[in-house]
């Protein structure tokens, strides 16, 4: 009997065994997946900071990756970090490509699974270093030298001159227009006396650009390449005691890695300048953060997240000769011309035309409603991995006193999270002030609009309703002919807080006089949100907008009001009536008896092709 029991006792254990382990149930272990995706195979690469990256899977479930690693040229396999121990995951390394020679090399990554099991992926590369011999003592001389041409093309840039043409304008469009030389906003107003400061984040070497169509030598030599092509050198950058722009260290081996380890622009090159607009990390745009630079948080941004879309800044901002296509609404300058749109031939293909989405209902909204608006509900969000407070600006305040101890000193300002943004219709055409505007206060806000979106719902076909960042600030204006005063902002933030003195010496800067009389006054702006999409189950629900005003109000502020009194409306056609619902309603005479808009409101929909009223 004891034997009996013995042999089943045994007989238990193998089998519970074997259902655990496929392996000792007769299967094979599964290997584990590699994917390379960084480098891309059989492409250029140099410097000392080459990232190799992988995508690794165990291979089946009830099994982990245990340990990926690298090889070049089938050389000493090296550690890459990554979730260790994970189902799945991105495995990263940097690599020296410095320590070989000029030319084509492979690079093998190889995962390792729980079951003991190795898969491995070899892409080649080549390795191509003509700066390794570079002297910071030659900067930028000898980038000039080869590189004329670029020089030439970032000159004319927008990142260079801070303005340019401004075809979207409507107010003067045949003029010149950027923040170097006319805009104001509801921040700082505009940068007049204060190259110092605002200065810092221009793509120069110190001195102000100059608008020429023939650059000497002196003026290309401005120009700091490195600001964009290294990121340790524009983590490292500041204005020095002279005046000029560089970089704080004074270590010779230091200064010369940054002439030598030259890369396209990554996202920190981009947000160290983008993020920090308007005087602090999310401060001015409101979707663009310090965060996005290396956040894993999807919901925060499922582009730029290194957990889903990984997207760069120039996977949509493309340039083109150092110009960059895409823009604000309240950006004047037009850099290149073409749009970043969110359906191209290599993303959302299909998203824009009538038939994009698997529901019927959202389709029919594609020829009027950007992508923004349903896809960014909220912003000025705090990204779940970052410690950091992403709250955006939403008023500033010149006139009280600087909560700031010690310089660079700020004007008082409020700030908020996870905003719910304002809507209007655009048709890409936008008001945005200039200096020596006369101020018109707008009825509705009861501000002077520095900048805001042209567009009705009546508009042409190509207005859509998108989504904006809004805010307000309180600003000096000069009461003898209403234009906003530029006050010296580098006096206020460098040397005293002290806004009526400031104000006095903006007026100077200006032509006119330090006793010219003036007052405090309401400026409001709207600012396009483009950035910080969330995954999908975030997107806007229907009865969000349609059935409730706390996102949106449709017919208090967007133009869907009736346009005469329901039962005038009803019996158009028959006697007065009373939906059943809002779906109920617009199905029977939009879709099934073909009425246009018009019947009922104060537009019309050409696109649908309805029966337009007699």
């Amino acid at each position: 009997m004891n034997k009996r029991l013995l042999f089943l006792a045994v007989m238990l254990v193998v089998i519970m065994m074997m259902a655990a382990s496929p392996a000792l149930a007769g299967k094979t272990a599964p290997a584990p997946t590699v994917t390379i995706t960084a480098p891309a195979n059989e492409t250029t690469v140099s410097g000392t900071a080459v990232t190799i990256s992988a995508d690794c899977a165990s291979g089946g479930t009830g099994y982990t990756v245990t340990g990926v690693t690298y090889n070049i040229d089938s050389g000493a396999n090296v550690a890459m970090s990554g979730p260790d121990g994970s189902a799945s995951g991105t495995w990263t390394a940097s690599w020296n490509s410095t320590t070989v020679t000029d030319g084509k090399h492979t690079i093998t990554v190889t995962a390792t699974n729980s079951a003991g099991k190795t898969t491995a992926q070899t892409i080649s590369v080549t390795v191509s270093n003509p700066h390794a011999n570079l002297l910071w003592s030659d900067y930028p001389t000898n980038c000039l030298s080869c590189h004329r041409a670029k020089f030439d093309e970032m000159y004319q840039a927008v990142h260079y001159q801070w303005s340019g043409n401004a075809p979207d304008m409507l107010n003067q469009p045949t003029v010149k227009q950027g923040k170097y030389m006319n805009a104001v906003n509801s921040y700082c107003i505009n940068i007049l006396g204060n190259w110092q400061i605002c200065g810092k984040c221009h793509a120069g070497r110190g001195a102000e650009p100059v608008a020429t169509t023939s650059p000497t030598d002196t003026q290309l030599k401005n120009i700091d390449c490195l600001m964009c092509h290294n990121e340790a050198y524009a983590l490292d950058r500041d204005r020095l005691s002279d005046g000029s722009m560089g970089p704080k260290t004074t270590d010779t081996a230091t200064l010369n890695s940054y002439v030598r380890n030259i890369h396209k622009p990554t996202k920190t090159n981009c947000l160290k300048c983008h993020a920090f607009a308007g005087g602090g990390d999310s401060v001015k745009r409101g979707d663009i953060t310090w965060a996005h630079r290396n956040t894993g948080d999807s919901v925060f941004d499922v582009h730029m997240s290194t957990g889903r879309g990984k997207l760069t800044c120039q996977a949509c901002h493309k340039f083109v000769n150092h110009k960059v296509t895409g823009k604000g609404s309240d950006l004047r300058a037009t850099d290149y011309a073409a749009e970043v749109k969110c359906s191209n031939s290599t993303c959302h293909s299909t998203k824009e035309s009538s038939t994009g989405h698997t529901t019927a209902a959202v389709n029919k909204h594609i020829a009027r409603v950007a992508c923004q608006t349903c896809h960014i509900p909220i912003y000025a969000k705090d990204a779940s991995d970052s410690t950091a407070n992403e709250a955006t600006e939403i008023h500033r305040s010149w006139k009280e006193p600087s909560v700031s101890t010690a310089a660079p000193y700020h004007p008082p300002s409020t700030k908020a999270n996870n905003l719910i943004p304002k809507y209007k219709f655009w048709d890409r055409k936008s008001y945005c002030g200039l200096i020596y505007d006369v101020l018109t206060m707008d009825a509705t806000s009861m501000a002077f609009p520095t900048s805001y979106p042209n567009g009705a719902v009546n508009g042409p076909l190509g207005t859509k309703l998108y989504a904006f960042k809004y805010k307000t600030a309180e600003q000096p204006m000069r009461d003898a002919n209403k234009v906003l005063i530029a006050l010296d902002t580098k006096y206020y933030m460098l040397t005293t807080p002290d806004a009526v003195e400031a104000t006095k010496r903006g007026l100077v800067n200006m032509g006119y006089s330090s006793t010219d009389a003036f007052s405090w006054v309401k400026t409001d702006t709207y600012q396009m949100l483009n950035h910080e999409v969330p995954t999908k189950d975030k997107v806007l629900a229907c009865g969000t907008c349609h059935e409730n005003t706390t996102q949106m109000k449709l017919v208090g502020e967007l133009g869907y009001h009736l346009k005469n009194t329901k039962s005038t409306i009803c019996t158009q056609c028959h006697r007065d009536k009373n939906w059943k619902g809002y779906v109920s309603g617009h199905s029977r005479h939009v879709d099934t008896q073909k009425y246009d808009c018009s019947w009922c409101h104060t537009f019309q929909r050409p696109e649908k092709g309805g029966t337009l009223p007699p």
